[in-house]
């Protein structure tokens, strides 16, 4: 009804005003449809005319009065039909808006508002006549989607990301698989691969990490891979549109290349949704749109400055007079340094006698733990007098000041040494003096103490906050991963474990060691 009065309106007024323009915009459905209002107006105009033009022909033979009636309605008719002739040559009527439950679509704006949320995006026409969002959608849908970082703002500046959905119905060994993801587009919009390149918002992977922020964009194809069939097995991998910043970040994306349709990626992973309309624009000729008033986010890290020496505080371990830089981030005060208090059960890396690397710890007895203990956190553990082990909390504590300081991101980055990490140099910018140094980690296999290159991971542990995390460490991955720190588990098992660095934050803890351990 609403299509049928904007019509009948737009037809009365170009009738009253003599206006035939036909590139004029009008507030009604996105297409060029002919107006049902205009025909029946038309048609029923034409049989009023010819009704009257039998009557009055009929009338004038017996009246010459009525023969002047016949005169007036021959003249009605010719009007009738001049009137006619002008709602038909404005029946195909171009709509410039669209409203439905979800949505309303403004092409005199540019916009699209979003009314399930209240978010509003920015819209462009493409040469092609197809219409798209230029931001990625932000529409949340409970335990699939994820801002990057965890960092709310990171979804109205980037749009939220993604998992696939798979439903398993546990038949035997056989998935039932969804091939077609939850369309979090409002009504009328469709997902599409092809999305606005230039927000390099990143992804969060399989396993759990937020990697490759100003590095590439990734959106769901609306097509899953042919395996991805309901009631089939499942396909890993979906296909997908993908926008690098810089080529030679390619490898770093695990993307499947042998498809002939297209690239694919493990369905695991979350990544931006694009939306599209539905259906190709027909405007009139000569139809110009206005320009979308929109900017990318600025993804530049905007504090690069190194940390200076002489910010940084020392500490002096009375157990072992072993002296540590230490530096205020936020409302914590961190060692700057890992940990070199040697106990039973600490370990030196096999690939360096580099003192400077710290030393690496068993979980259990760097806390003073035992099975039967009952701990009260925090714990001191191995850590100098009035220092102790970080928990969970407040490593998250420490990351999400520097989100702050950085609009989400670059956490990795600001927290690394300025010093050379495998063959990227230099590594991070220091900017807080965390000074994070690629130290790896040590595990024990078949009694023997073993360490991957120092180009690998580094690993520092974590304490609990009510419960423990023996087999989890935070873990800083290098450079050229460009992922950004998260909590690491590994496979736990009797005769292999691995042993991370600590770094102590300052704060009385429980359990402190207090004597040296001898040879």
């Amino acid at each position: 009804m609403r299509i049928i009065l904007y019509t009948f309106l737009f037809t009365f007024w170009l009738i009253a005003c003599g206006d035939n323009d036909p590139s004029s915009p009008q507030d009604s459905d996105i297409s060029s449809t002919e107006s049902s209002s205009s025909k029946k107006s038309s048609s029923s105009q034409k049989k009023n005319s010819s009704t009257k033009e039998k009557s009055s022909s009929s009338k004038a033979k017996s009246s010459s009065s009525k023969a002047k009636s016949s005169s007036s309605a021959k003249q009605s008719s010719s009007s009738a039909k001049q009137s006619s002739s002008s709602v038909q040559s404005s029946s195909s009527v171009f709509l410039f808006k669209i409203e439905n439950d979800d949505m309303i679509l403004d092409l005199k704006q540019m916009k699209v508002t979003d009314k399930r949320d209240g978010h509003i995006y920015d819209v462009e026409v493409r040469e092609d006549s197809t219409v798209h969002m230029i931001q990625p959608i932000n529409h949340e849908i409970p335990e699939s989607t994820w801002c990057f970082n965890d960092y709310p703002a990171n979804c109205e500046r980037y749009g939220r990301l993604y998992k696939w959905d798979m439903r398993t119905q546990g038949i035997g060994t056989r998935n039932y698989c969804n091939s077609v993801l939850t369309n979090p587009c409002p009504t009328g919009w469709i997902r599409d691969k092809n999305g606005t390149k230039g927000f390099y918002g990143g992804y969060r992977t399989s396993s759990g990490q937020y990697k490759g922020f100003d590095k590439v964009q990734i959106y769901w194809s609306n097509k899953a891979a042919k395996t991805m069939e309901s009631n089939q097995d499942c396909s890993k991998d979906i296909y997908i549109g993908i926008f690098y910043k810089d080529s030679t970040y390619a490898n770093q994306v695990p993307t499947d290349w042998d498809s002939w349709e297209g690239v694919q990626l493990n369905r695991y992973n979350a990544v931006n949704i694009h939306c599209a309309w539905k259906n190709k624009l027909k405007p009139p000729e000569g139809t110009v749109f206005p320009k979308p008033d929109f900017e990318f986010p600025d993804n530049t890290l905007k504090n690069t400055r190194e940390r200076p020496f002489e910010d940084y505080e020392q500490l002096e371990d009375e157990r072992d007079g072993f002296v540590y830089d230490v530096v205020t981030i936020g409302n914590q005060t961190w060692m700057t340094q890992n940990l070199r208090f040697e106990i039973e059960n600490s370990y030196r890396s096999p690939n360096s006698r580099n003192i400077y690397l710290g030393l690496y710890y068993d979980w259990e007895d760097a806390h003073n733990y035992y099975a039967d203990d009952s701990l009260v956190w925090p714990i001191q553990g191995v850590c100098p007098n009035g220092w102790h082990i970080p928990t969970l909390a407040e490593w998250n504590t420490l990351f999400n000041y520097v989100k702050e300081q950085n609009n989400g991101h670059y956490i990795r980055k600001t927290l690394t040494s300025t010093r050379k990490w495998g063959n990227v140099e230099p590594a991070g910018t220091n900017t807080y003096g965390f000074e994070v140094i690629p130290s790896s980690y040590v595990y024990v296999e078949d009694g023997r103490v073993r360490s991957p290159f120092l180009s690998a991971k580094v690993l520092f542990m974590v304490s609990g906050d009510g419960y423990t995390f023996s087999d989890a460490a935070i873990a800083f991955e290098p450079p050229e991963e460009d992922v950004e720190p998260y909590l690491y588990h590994w496979p736990y098992t009797y005769d292999s474990k691995i042993k991370p660095n600590i770094r102590c934050v300052k704060g009385q803890g429980t359990r402190g060691i207090q004597i040296p351990y001898e040879d």
